[in-house]
């Protein structure tokens, strides 16, 4: 399967909410106040890109969570944009990975 990078944009659903620290929050309440978080925490910095993996179809999907003002993030991962959701996904599992991101922010 060949994986790229997307940002994260499910259709139809207004994704303000849906940023770094929330899905942080709700990754580290999954199963207390919702759904059993997906995601496998890779790093979690305070002035970086937090990275999280995930599991699709028995694809292993790479997570990137950016907020405004961090001094770093990951090279080569939308280095235009300063703040956003992104995947590594295949075209195969990208709406059912996203599918459940969404599912997390509920």
């Amino acid at each position: 399967m060949q994986q790229q990078w997307r940002v994260y944009a499910p259709e139809g659903r207004d994704t303000k909410y849906d940023h770094k620290m929330n899905l942080r929050n709700m990754h580290q309440m999954g199963g207390l106040l919702g759904p059993v978080s997906p995601l496998t925490p890779v790093k979690k910095q305070d002035y970086g890109d937090d990275l999280y993996r995930m599991s699709v179809e028995c694809e292993e999907v790479m997570v990137v969570a950016r907020e405004p003002g961090q001094r770093n993030h990951e090279q080569g991962i939308f280095d235009d944009l300063n703040e956003g959701i992104f995947l590594k996904v295949s075209d195969e599992n990208h709406r059912k990975a996203e599918g459940k991101l969404v599912r997390m922010f509920l």
